[in-house]
């Protein structure tokens, strides 16, 4: 039941090619960008790359991060059409990667899909399970760069705290 809840169920979407490759997968990474003088990076966020965190907190007090890699994913992809049914007004999909696979005692699903929907300082971030997507933070902030969210599980059992990075464009 925890995969469920963190990540999408085991073999509940294949997201590779015939060959093995993953589907969407453009190899294309962004870097860190210019600093300006008041520490601002400068250039335009590459949207095609998921680079983020979550750092996972117990009632016990046990907390541990998680690394989180992905890309975006199009019309291509298979289920491409099922995502957008669940969150039309979502701007970008991705399959994201998810390490390591157990923190603080509970198992964690290595794949995830999620979803956002991108606004002026503020930003939603959706994950999407066979016949339950929803939305993890239907008010996190948004820098033009940066997505910061959190959400509690199981009656606050669980605290997450989210952070995702958007590289720059070469």
């Amino acid at each position: 039941m925890l995969l469920f809840i963190l990540g999408c169920a085991p073999g509940s979407i294949v997201l590779t090619n015939p060959d093995g490759s993953p589907v969407g997968d453009s190899g294309v990474t962004g870097d860190t960008g210019q600093v300006d003088d008041t520490g601002e990076v400068q250039g335009e966020p590459d949207f095609s790359v998921w680079d983020g965190e979550r750092v996972i907190s117990t009632e016990e007090g046990c907390e541990e991060a998680l690394g989180e890699e992905g890309y975006e994913l199009g019309p291509e992809w298979e289920y491409y059409d099922y995502v957008v049914d669940y969150c039309p007004e979502c701007d970008h999909y991705y399959y994201v990667e998810v390490g390591p696979d157990e923190v603080c005692g509970i198992d964690v699903a290595s794949e995830v899909i999620r979803g956002v929907v991108l606004g002026d300082g503020q930003a939603e971030v959706w994950t999407f399970y066979p016949g339950d997507p929803d939305t993890l933070d239907d008010d996190a902030t948004f820098d033009g760069r940066v997505i910061e969210y959190s959400y509690r599980l199981w009656d606050g059992y669980l605290d997450i705290e989210g952070r995702v990075e958007f590289p720059v464009l070469d």
